[in-house]
C-alpha cells in the first residue's frame, strides 16, 4: 500500500524531531556542574540560616533559603524546644555532598555528610545544658528552584545512629522531641 508523499514527509519530520529531542534529553555537563555549585551554595546558606533560626528561635530566618514546608517544620522544632525551655546553638563545620540526583531539572535530591558543633542552651538563663562537638550526621535534602530560579530546601531528613530517617532537628541534634 503506497503512502501519500505528505504523510512520508510528516513522518520523517516527526521522527527527526523526536530523535533530536531524545539526543537533547537531560542537562548538559555544564548545566549539571553549575547546578551542583548552586545547590552546594544553597545548602551552605541554608545551614547558616538554620543556625540563626535556632539561635534566635526565629524560623523566619529561613524564608530566603527554604520553602514554606521546611520553614514550618523548623518552626515546629523550635516550638517544641521552647516548650522545654531550651534552644539550640549550632555551628556547621563541614558539609560534604555524597550524592546528588537529577540536577538541571529544577528539583534535586542530595545526600550529605555534615559535621556540626551543637549546644543545647537553657532558654531563660542561656546556661549550656549539653554540648556535642564534631557531631557527624547524614542528611537527605530535596531542593527545588523557586520562581526566580533560586535553589531552596523543600525538606530534609537526617539519619540517626541506627540509620533511621528522622525529619527535622538541628543538623542532627537530639532536640528531645520526636523529630
Amino acid at each position: 500500500m503506497a503512502r501519500h508523499p505528505l504523510i512520508r514527509v510528516l513522518t520523517a519530520v516527526l521522527l527527526a524531531s523526536g530523535l533530536w529531542a531524545l539526543g537533547g534529553c537531560g542537562p548538559s555537563e555544564e548545566r549539571v556542574e553549575a547546578d551542583r555549585q548552586a545547590i552546594e551554595e544553597a545548602l551552605e546558606r541554608y545551614a547558616a540560616q538554620l543556625s540563626q533560626a535556632y539561635a534566635f528561635t526565629d524560623p523566619t530566618a529561613l524564608e530566603d533559603v527554604a520553602m514554606p514546608r521546611e520553614v514550618a517544620s523548623v518552626e515546629s522544632n523550635i516550638a517544641q524546644m521552647a516548650e522545654q525551655g531550651r534552644r539550640i546553638a549550632a555551628d556547621q563545620k563541614e558539609l560534604t555532598i555524597e550524592n546528588l540526583e537529577a540536577p538541571g531539572t529544577g528539583s534535586a535530591f542530595v545526600n550529605t555528610l555534615e559535621v556540626w558543633d551543637i549546644r543545647v542552651m537553657d532558654l531563660g538563663s542561656e546556661r549550656e545544658i549539653s554540648r556535642d562537638e564534631n557531631q557527624e550526621t547524614r542528611v537527605r535534602y530535596q531542593l527545588k528552584t523557586d520562581d526566580d530560579g533560586n535553589w531552596k530546601v523543600l525538606w530534609r531528613q537526617r539519619e540517626n545512629d541506627e540509620g533511621t530517617r528522622v525529619v527535622g532537628g538541628a543538623g542532627g541534634a537530639d532536640t528531645g522531641g520526636d523529630s
